[in-house]
C-alpha cells in the first residue's frame, strides 16, 4: 500500500517494527547483523519540496526533490532520498535533468565536517556508511575518491583517490593514490602516491602519502629555492624545519648556503596569547665571503642581525602598554643578506621599547618610558636613549570651586600645566672608546601656566606665563691656555649638580573677518575669504648667569658662550627680548554647483594658508624690526600640493653684503629687500578607471580561485577585482633661491616617481615601480613583475633590470596551502659586488 504526501509537507517518523527481521545490506557487517532489527534510538526528521511517498508494509520513506534528513548531528541533502525503516538506512542520489546535467548532488554534514557524492547509503543504527564519487573537504584541500567507507568511529577509507587544493570538480591538479585511510582532525594517510597535472601522471612519486590535518600546530621541514648568485655561486635558499611547539609559540630553523662558502643562519620565532599580546624574534648570523682566497680582493665578513616586535593587546591593559620594536644589527648585513628591496636601500636601524601607563583616578597622569637607538649603516655612528621618561599631568585649574553659581569669575579660567622629563642619551658613537665623553643626561621641570577669555564678543585674549627648570651634573668650561710655546683654546665638562632656570611671558589677541561673495547666475556660488588677523607680546627677560666670555685666537678675539650649551635639553637665552608680533593668516575658498555631490555643491579649497608674519624687539638696541615672512600652502586639482615661503627685509646691505643698521628705504628708496624664496611643489597623482562591480579573479592576490562550476557547493570564491590598471605619478619639485650672497645662489631638486599595474587579461596582471633623479641624472629603484593567475597554480616573474639588487626570478607554484612547496624556481642573482661595502 502507498501513500503519497504533496510538496511541502513534513511527515514525523515511522516507528520501526522490532518483529520484522532486517534486510541484508552491505553496510551492515555479517558479524553484527541481527535477526531482528532494533528501533533507533532518535527521531529522523525529513521533508522534501516536491513529494513524499510512504510504502507502509516495507516501511520506506521515498523523498523527492530538495529532500532533506536531520538526524541527530547529522544532516543529508539530495534530490532525491530513500529511508529505510526496517534496515534503519538511508540512500541517496542526484537526478539528471534533459540536458544531462547532474542537479541535486548528496551532501552529508556530520558536525563541522561536510562532502559531497554521487550517491551516499548510511546506516543510523551502525553509523556506517558507503559513499560513491566523493568530494570533501580535508586539511585545507580537497580528497577525491570513487568509492568510501565511512566507518562508527568517524574513520575514513578511500579506494582509487586523490587529493588536491584545487577546488573544481574536475581538479588540475591531485596526488593520486589507490587506497587511504582518514582520521578527521588528525592525518591522512595513504598508499602509493604519485603527481598528476592535467589527467597526465608525471614522474614524482612517493611509497606513500602523509598529510597532517590537525587543527593545532604542526612541525615539517620547509623546502628551500635553488639558484646562483653571481658573487657567491649556486645556493640553497630558505632550507630548514619549522616547529610547532604549541598554540602560542613556534619556532622557525632556515639558513641559506652557498657554495662558494657564504652561509646565513636565521632562527625566528612567533608568540601571541588572545588578548594579551603577539610578537615576534628573529637573530640572524651570517658569513659573506667574496672572491678567492689568498686572491686579490678576497674579503670576508661576519654580521648579525637582531629583530623583535612586541605589541600588546589594546583590552589587555586600558591604562598601560608595553610595545617593542627593535632591529639591531652589523652595518654590512643589509648590503648582501636581504631579499626585499625596502630593507637592501635602508642605511638606518631604529629600535624602540616603550612603556605608558595612565595614572589617577580619572587618568589625568601619564608616564611614559622610553628605550632608543638608532644606527647608521653607513657612517656606522649609532646613537643611544637609555632611558627617557617623561612624567606629566592634565590641565587643571587650582582657583576653581567644587560648586559654581552663574558665571565664573575670570581667574577660575586660569589654568596650569606639569610635566618632567628625564633623559640619557650616548650621542654620535662610532665605538666603544671614550665612551663618558659622549653621555649627555639631565632633567627638565615644565609649568605653563595659561588663560584664555572671549573679548568684546568677537575677539579671543590668551595669555601664557611659562616657568621651565633643567637640572644638568655637568657643565662646560672653555679656558684660553696661554703658554710659550703653544697656545690653544681648552674645553671641557666640569662634574657636579647645576640648575638653570627660565621664564618667559605671552600674550594675543585675535579676531576672524569674514568676507563673501555671492554669485546668481554662474556655476561658482561664492567665494569665502577669512583673514585671521593677530597681534600679540612676548617678553623673555634674559639670563645672563649662564654665560661667559673666553678668548678664542691670539687676537685677542672674544667669545661669549652658555656653560649648558651642550645640554641635552638645551640652555636658557642670554639676551633679553621684548617683542611686538603682528601675524596675519588667509583662506579662501569656493563653493562650485556639482551634480555629483549629494548636497548639490561642491567646496574647493583655493588657499588652504597664506600667513604673514612680522616683530618689533622693544629691548634690541639696533635693527629692532625683523624680516617679513611669508608662509603659504594649497592643494591644487586634489593632487597637486604646494608650499611656499619668502622672507624681505627691511635693511640694507654693505658692499661685502653684510646687513647694516641703515633702511633699506634710505639706500633705494625701497621699503622691503628680497632675500629668499622657496617652493616646494609635490605631486600625486592616480590614474585609474571608475570602479565596476563585475567580480574577476586578479593575477596575484592569494588567494584567488577560477569563475568556473565546482559542482560543489559553498566552495566557489571570487576575487573582486574591479580596475584593470592604476597608474601613480609622484613628482617633487623644490625650489630655493637666496638673493643675500652674490653670486646668487639658486638650488634646484627635482625627483620622480612613479608605479602601476594593469591587466592584459582578467588572468595576466603586469605592475611596475620605478623613478628618475634629475640631479643624479639616473633611474631610481626599479622593478617589473609579471603574474598570470592559473586557478589553482600561480606564475610569477620579477625583474630587477638595474642597480646593485639586478636580479631576476621566475617561478611557477601551487597557490599557498598545504601543497605551497610543489614548485618550481629559476633564481638568479645578477648585480654586481660592491668591494667597498666591506
Amino acid at each position: 500500500m502507498f501513500f503519497i504526501c504533496t510538496t511541502g509537507y513534513s511527515q514525523k517518523p515511522l516507528k520501526s517494527d522490532s518483529t520484522v527481521k532486517s534486510q541484508d545490506t552491505s553496510y551492515v557487517s555479517k558479524k553484527n547483523r541481527k535477526d531482528k532489527a532494533e528501533p533507533i534510538k532518535s527521531k529522523v526528521k525529513y521533508n522534501a519540496k516536491d513529494s513524499i511517498l510512504f510504502e507502509v508494509q516495507k516501511k520506506k520513506v521515498y523523498l523527492y526533490g530538495k529532500a532533506e534528513i536531520d538526524y541527530e548531528k547529522i544532516v543529508l541533502k539530495a534530490d532525491y532520498i530513500e529511508i529505510n525503516f526496517d534496515s534503519n538506512t538511508v540512500y541517496s542520489t542526484y537526478r539528471i535533468d534533459s540536458l544531462g546535467k547532474r542537479s541535486g548532488i548528496p551532501q552529508f554534514t556530520e558536525g563541522t565536517q561536510t562532502f559531497n557524492a554521487s550517491v551516499i547509503t548510511y546506516n543510523f543504527k551502525s553509523k556506517k556508511g558507503i559513499i560513491k564519487e566523493v568530494i570533501m573537504e580535508e586539511s585545507k584541500g580537497y580528497l577525491h575518491g570513487s568509492k568510501v567507507k565511512r566507518s562508527p568511529n568517524s574513520a575514513v577509507y578511500i579506494k582509487n583517490g586523490a587529493y588536491t587544493t584545487c577546488s573544481n570538480e574536475h581538479a588540475h591538479f591531485q596526488i593520486d593514490f589507490s587506497k587511504a585511510k582518514i582520521i578527521p582532525g588528525d592525518k591522512i594517510i595513504t598508499g602509493p602516491a604519485y603527481l598528476e597535472i592535467e589527467d597526465i601522471p608525471v614522474p614524482l612519486g612517493l611509497p606513500f602519502g602523509y598529510f597532517p590535518s590537525k587543527n593545532k600546530q604542526k612541525s615539517g621541514l620547509i623546502f628551500p629555492t635553488f639558484g646562483e648568485d653571481a658573487t657567491r655561486g649556486f645556493f640553497l635558499n630558505k632550507v630548514g624545519y619549522y616547529f610547532g611547539l604549541n598554540d602560542y609559540v613556534d619556532l622557525t630553523l632556515t639558513s641559506d648556503l652557498y657554495t662558494r662558502g657564504s652561509y646565513n643562519f636565521n632562527a625566528s620565532s612567533n608568540y601571541a596569547l588572545r588578548y594579551k599580546y603577539k610578537g615576534n624574534v628573529s637573530i640572524s648570523l651570517a658569513n659573506t665571503i667574496l672572491g678567492e682566497e689568498k686572491q686579490p680582493g678576497y674579503q670576508e665578513s661576519k654580521d648579525f642581525k637582531i629583530i623583535w616586535n612586541h605589541n600588546q593587546d589594546p583590552k589587555a591593559n586600558l591604562n598601560s602598554r608595553f610595545a617593542a620594536s627593535v632591529n639591531f644589527g652589523s652595518s654590512k648585513y643589509n648590503a648582501y643578506n636581504v631579499t626585499n628591496a625596502i630593507d637592501h636601500l635602508t642605511n638606518t636601524y631604529t629600535s624602540s621599547i616603550s612603556y605608558h601607563k595612565e595614572i589617577g583616578e580619572n587618568n589625568n597622569m601619564h608616564l611614559d618610558i622610553d628605550l632608543r637607538q638608532d644606527q647608521n649603516t653607513q657612517t656606522k655612528v649609532f646613537s643611544m636613549t637609555f632611558p627617557e621618561v617623561a612624567f606629566s599631568v592634565d590641565k587643571f585649574y587650582p582657583l576653581r570651586t567644587s560648586e559654581r553659581v552663574g558665571k565664573r569669575p575670570w581667574y577660575e579660567n586660569i589654568g596650569v600645566n606639569y610635566s618632567v622629563n628625564f633623559k640619557n642619551q650616548v650621542d654620535t658613537l662610532s665605538n666603544l672608546t671614550n665612551l663618558g665623553k659622549h653621555i649627555r643626561n639631565g632633567m627638565q621641570h615644565s609649568i605653563p601656566v595659561s588663560y584664555s577669555m572671549p573679548v568684546f564678543k568677537y575677539f579671543t585674549f590668551s595669555s601664557q606665563l611659562a616657568l621651565t627648570e633643567r637640572w644638568y651634573t655637568q657643565s662646560l668650561k672653555q679656558e684660553w691656555i696661554s703658554n710659550t710655546d703653544k697656545s690653544f683654546l681648552s674645553k671641557y665638562n666640569v662634574n657636579g649638580f647645576q640648575t638653570a632656570h627660565e621664564a618667559s611671558f605671552t600674550s594675543s589677541i585675535s579676531t576672524k573677518l569674514f568676507g563673501i561673495i555671492q554669485f546668481k547666475k554662474s556655476k561658482i556660488k561664492a567665494i569665502r575669504h577669512v583673514i585671521t588677523p593677530s597681534i600679540g607680546f612676548s617678553y623673555y627677560p634674559g639670563f645672563t648667569d649662564y654665560y661667559h666670555t673666553v678668548q678664542t685666537d691670539t687676537k685677542g678675539t672674544m667669545l661669549k658662550y652658555s656653560i649648558f650649551q651642550n645640554g641635552i635639553y638645551g640652555t636658557p637665552l642670554g639676551d633679553k627680548s621684548g617683542k611686538v608680533n603682528l601675524s596675519v593668516a588667509n583662506n579662501l575658498e569656493m563653493k562650485v554647483r556639482s551634480k555629483k555631490d549629494s548636497v548639490g555643491f561642491k567646496k574647493i579649497v583655493l588657499i588652504d594658508n597664506l600667513t604673514f608674519n612680522l616683530n618689533y624687539d622693544l629691548f634690541k638696541d639696533s635693527m629692532k624690526l625683523s624680516d617679513l615672512t611669508m608662509t603659504g600652502r594649497t592643494k591644487l586639482l586634489n593632487n597637486l600640493d604646494v608650499n611656499y615661503g619668502a622672507a624681505w627685509s627691511p635693511y640694507a646691505l654693505d658692499k661685502n653684503r653684510q646687513l647694516i643698521n641703515r633702511s633699506y628705504w634710505d639706500q633705494s628708496q625701497k621699503l622691503l629687500r628680497f632675500e629668499s624664496t622657496n617652493w616646494a611643489f609635490n605631486l600625486n597623482y592616480n590614474i585609474k578607471p571608475k570602479a565596476k562591480s563585475k567580480p574577476q579573479s586578479s593575477a596575484l592576490n592569494n588567494p584567488v580561485t577560477d569563475n568556473e562550476p565546482t559542482g560543489i557547493p559553498g566552495i566557489d570564491k571570487f576575487a573582486p577585482f574591479n580596475i584593470p590598471y592604476n597608474f601613480n605619478v609622484f613628482l617633487t619639485l623644490n625650489y630655493t633661491k637666496n638673493w643675500v650672497v652674490v653670486p646668487h645662489t639658486e638650488t634646484i631638486v627635482k625627483t620622480l616617481g612613479f608605479n602601476g599595474n594593469f591587466d592584459l587579461t582578467p588572468k595576466w596582471k603586469i605592475s611596475f615601480t620605478s623613478g628618475y633623479d634629475f640631479n643624479a641624472k639616473d633611474f631610481s629603484y626599479t622593478t617589473v613583475s609579471i603574474g598570470r593567475d592559473l586557478h589553482c597554480w600561480e606564475m610569477k616573474f620579477d625583474w630587477i633590470p638595474f642597480g646593485i639588487q639586478k636580479r631576476y626570478e621566475f617561478l611557477i607554484r601551487v597557490k599557498p596551502g598545504v601543497l605551497q612547496d610543489l614548485k618550481l624556481t629559476k633564481k638568479k642573482e645578477l648585480w654586481q659586488t660592491q668591494q667597498n661595502n666591506l
